[in-house]
């Protein structure tokens, strides 16, 4: 019943109401500049307008983002259409009129608008892109969009915005909170189809937004129209023969949307994307990493009568599952044993039930339930038990112990540690895990080198992994548009979660690296805020009230196994203010200045991993084990920005932004030497410093082509990139000679994802249906171009010491450009488009790591120093034999034989093909809507 209960609740997932904004402007007589009275303003294929004041001001609030047409009327005048005009979320759009005379009625005067290019009311660093933007270019999936913006890299850790951790970033879907609690990572990735416009907001974001130090990435989703329509979309590179081209991609997209009924008030959308390839890994070449995604999302909405609200379901599932190429550590270790190399599955639910109301035509109540599911199962696959399931392509992989995750929940605590652990372990087990190894003289048998200590060629990979999170989440707000000035904005967020983490990181030994936990936190926040349009200044100014209760405990002194005193921790409340405004020069400039304090609650592994007693007590054996800290305090940041916009003329725009942040309690690993057993804890004890500038030019497109350009300065430093890195630096440096301690760095340094200079350009050219030559009508060629200055990194000997400061060199920056070029084709009501999508068009070599002996992406730097004398005869009768290494055919695998085989072994191990971005690769597409 329970099963039935939750597929129903997924099926109907709720997803929050989509953003609004608002329009503005004033309507005048086109032959003597008065103000009209009572003109009618109203928003066309909805019920939402407004009349005019004694000042011929009209304002129209709470209007869904999308792009509209907007018809003035009055009586003894013609009437006047504005086509193109575009909504963003919390941004005011002008709308101005220009009325003229008229006793004979005629039809409307129709104006194609353009999307303004500076946007007056914004205070803060807003990238918004829209549904039809997206189209154009060569991308395959909503993220990408995001690392297009300006401030934004992205590393072998995540995307950072200005010079934050990945983890720093909020991802909001229709307002619901999409970030997995357990690595503060995005959990929901919403496919093209369903996006209306997703905003990158990268400095001041409002008190409305929480849970981000760096950024907030807000989707808001497509919603049906008046009328049917859809699209259908298909693209492959399988029509390419070798795997230079052909990777095996295909990618299926749908959707379709409108009313119910004609003129229906009930409107619905759906859309769905499945996507598969033979090698999802970015590498310099193919390399063998199926995958197999799907997702589906729908949409509901029923407009009140008289425009008074909207009552809006929705839902989003995603499905991710794949398979590594490079082992848990990103080396080779194990491509020749891949069948065993840990599999990933994974599944995303989102989803709200939203009820927006207006009780006066200034005023509007928005309640919104959110529910969110994520599971990620990472384990060895059960091939045979597939095998015994006929287990079909389509289907989730089966893992060994895959009954697992299900028994956890119905288990007591006390008999979790013996499935997690001794089941695992025992060979009489059908889903147990064989120790693999590379060392042994039966890891050479299925080597294709005659030299051990770099394949597994047996057994089973180390990781056997379930974790999950529900989020039940709820918002309340009230915002009133009070005249043509204020917008008042108050409201409440609530986040009861629910978080678990099964983990046996080697589960053929009984002391493993294992954990569990199953947590329910709470979250919870108050906020009012106030936006001020004077005639003069635009002002945001709010606060916000943050609640965190972890319910989390652990043991008060973790190294003594005979203190069994358990410590809770009190909630954690906090308090941000958040101010921005813009000056507005001119009509098409602007300067603009935000200031805030911004929290967020630490992840939830870094709160319970290991804090559970039965979990401490054994991993403290193996000494250098992570323990969770129930006492994290949240982390902080406070950043100032100031910009200036000014739109050169009617097709061109300019922008500076610099910005300036610092960044507090950062968590890291602290060794804490305790007897009898030291172990190592996270806490709050790093810090970072991050500054920069933003230059940017657009050109609209106009006379066929436009751009947008942005250039990035930023120096981002601090005393440590993640919260792991003290722990693996005590692996290769020494303690202090006097204190014997391992200190944690108290000197800023560049951040692993420091990157100096980046460019992002877009380039557009579009030809008419009417365009002079024929062949090229109906066309659109877009590229990306972007620059990269490239990453620092530590250089070392080969002992490891460290050859200057931290960070000190830098890799290689490189240059990318991506294209799409597409064609149209319209037969009777149908639109046709043939595509192609480019990527790296010039097949420009592109390093994304390198080796810190040598700074190389392809060799360390020892082979030279490995000798004949580290090798001796190895006979036929012995078990290390390898025929691999008998050149000869004598049955004796003598030094040099041995020294040649470890030297190609070697030579292999090193030359990582994920030290590079792909090269040259084409796919072509199909597309049909209507």
């Amino acid at each position: 019943m329970r099963r039935i209960y939750w597929g129903v609740a997924l099926i109907c997932t709720f997803a929050l109401a989509t953003g609004m904004g608002r329009i503005q402007g004033k309507v005048i007589d086109e032959s003597d500049g008065t103000p009209l009275i009572g003109v009618n303003v109203v928003v066309e294929g909805t019920e939402i307008g407004a009349s005019t004041d004694d000042n011929g001001v009209y304002v129209i609030p709470f209007v869904p983002v999308g792009t509209y047409e907007v018809t003035a009327s009055y009586v003894g005048y013609n009437a006047v259409t504005k086509k193109n005009i575009t909504v963003m979320s919390n941004q005011t759009t002008f709308v101005d009129f220009k009325l003229a005379p008229g006793v004979i009625i005629i039809e409307p005067v129709v104006v194609v608008e353009e999307k303004p290019i500076v946007i007056r009311t914004q205070t803060q660093t807003t990238h918004i892109s829209t549904s039809e933007e997206i189209k154009k270019l060569p991308i395959s999936e909503i993220n990408q969009i995001i690392t297009l913006q300006a401030g934004v890299s992205t590393s072998n850790l995540g995307t950072h915005i200005r010079g934050g951790r990945n983890t720093e970033v909020a991802y909001y879907v229709d307002g619901v909170l999409a970030k997995a609690p357990h690595y503060g990572q995005q959990s929901i990735q919403v496919n093209k189809e369903a996006v209306e416009e997703i905003g990158i907001i990268t400095g001041g974001f409002d008190a409305e937004y929480g849970e981000a130090l760096s950024g907030v990435v807000n989707i808001v989703t497509r919603e049906g129209g008046d009328k049917t329509s859809g699209s259908l979309r298909y693209t492959t590179d399988e029509i390419f023969r070798g795997d230079k081209l052909n990777f095996g991609y295909n990618q299926y997209e749908l959707s379709i949307g409108g009313g119910v009924l004609s003129k229906s008030r009930l409107r619905y959308f759906l859309s769905g994307e499945s996507y598969l390839t033979d090698a999802h890994q970015r590498a310099e070449y193919k390399i063998p990493s199926p995958r197999f995604d799907y997702k589906t999302q729908g949409k509901l909405s029923y407009r009140l009568p008289n425009a008074k609200g909207k009552i809006i379901l929705s839902g989003f599932y995603q499905r991710e599952m794949f398979q590594y190429y490079s082992d848990i550590w990103g080396e080779m270790s194990m491509i020749y044993h891949l069948d065993h190399r840990a599999a990933e599955l994974r599944k995303g639910y989102l989803g709200s039930l939203t009820f927006n109301y207006m009780p006066t035509t200034k005023s509007i109540i928005e309640a919104k339930f959110g529910y969110t599911k994520n599971t990620r199962f990472y384990a060895v696959r059960d091939l045979e038990e597939e095998e015994r399931q006929n287990r079909k392509w389509y289907d989730d992989y089966i893992f060994k112990a895959n009954h697992f995750p299900q028994k956890f929940f119905e288990l007591p605590d006390s008999l979790i540690k013996s499935y997690l652990i001794d089941s695992l372990a025992d060979p009489d087990m059908p889903y147990h895990y064989e120790e693999f190894e590379r060392s042994t003289a039966r890891s050479l048998r299925r080597n294709p080198f005659g030299a051990t200590g770099f394949y597994y060629t047996v057994g089973d990979d180390r990781m056997w992994r379930y974790f999950f999170n529900r989020d039940y989440q709820f918002n309340f707000s009230y915002t009133n548009a009070i005249g043509e000035i204020h917008e008042f904005k108050t409201g409440f967020n609530a986040i009861f979660q629910n978080v678990g983490w099964f983990d046996n990181n080697l589960p053929w030994t009984l002391m493993p690296f294992w954990d569990r936990y199953n947590k329910n936190p709470v979250k919870g926040a108050i906020f009012v805020q106030d936006r001020m349009d004077f005639q003069g200044i635009i002002t945001r100014i709010g606060v916000r009230l943050d609640y965190f209760d972890s319910k989390a405990s652990g043991l008060k002194n973790p190294s003594d196994i005979t203190d069994s005193t358990v410590i809770e921790t009190p909630p954690k409340i906090r308090l941000s203010p958040r101010l921005g405004f813009s000056l507005p020069i001119t009509e098409r400039s602007k300067f603009r200045f935000n200031y805030g304090h911004f929290y967020q609650t630490p992840t939830s592994h870094d709160l319970y991993r290991s804090t559970e007693p039965e979990v401490v007590w054994l991993l403290l054996r193996r000494y250098n084990s992570v323990i969770g800290n129930p006492n994290l305090t949240v982390e902080k940041t406070i950043a100032y920005e100031m910009g200036y916009e000014n739109q050169l003329s009617d097709v061109f725009a300019l922008g500076f932004i610099a910005y300036y942040k610092d960044i507090y309690d950062l968590i890291q690993t602290q060794k804490i030497d305790a007897l009898p057993y030291a172990y190592y804890q996270v806490q709050n004890l790093d810090y970072g410093n991050v500054k920069g500038i933003e230059l940017t030019l657009k050109k609209r497109m106009m006379d066929y082509w436009a751009f947008d350009i942005s250039y990035t300065l930023q120096f981002a430093k601090g005393t440590a990139s993640s919260a792991w890195q003290n722990y693996y630096n005590i692996y290769l440096e020494d303690p202090d000679p006097i204190t014997g301690k391992y200190p944690i760095p108290r000197i800023d340094y560049w951040l692993d994802f420091d990157e100096r200079h980046i460019v992002n350009a877009t380039l557009g050219f579009e030809s008419p249906d009417n365009f002079i030559l024929i062949p090229l009508r109906n066309m659109t060629s877009d590229f990306i171009f972007s620059y990269h200055s490239g990453f620092p990194y530590t250089p070392t000997d080969t002992k490891g010491n460290k050859l200057g400061d931290d960070n000190s060199s830098r890799m290689p920056g490189y240059i990318n450009v991506d294209a799409n070029i597409t064609k149209g084709i319209t037969i009777q009501k149908l639109n046709f488009i043939l595509f192609a999508n480019i990527y790296n068009l010039f097949n420009t070599e592109q390093i994304t790591s390198v080796y810190s002996t040598t700074g190389k992406p392809d060799d360390d730097g020892q082979t030279s120093t490995v000798s004949i004398g580290q090798f001796s005869n190895i006979t036929l009768t012995s078990s290390y034999y390898t025929p691999q290494a008998d050149y000869n055919h004598d049955g004796i695998n003598n030094p040099y034989e041995l020294r040649e085989e470890y030297v190609k072994a070697r030579a292999l191990y090193y030359n990582n093909p994920l030290h590079w971005n792909p090269g040259f690769r084409m796919r072509i597409g199909i597309g049909m809507s209507f």
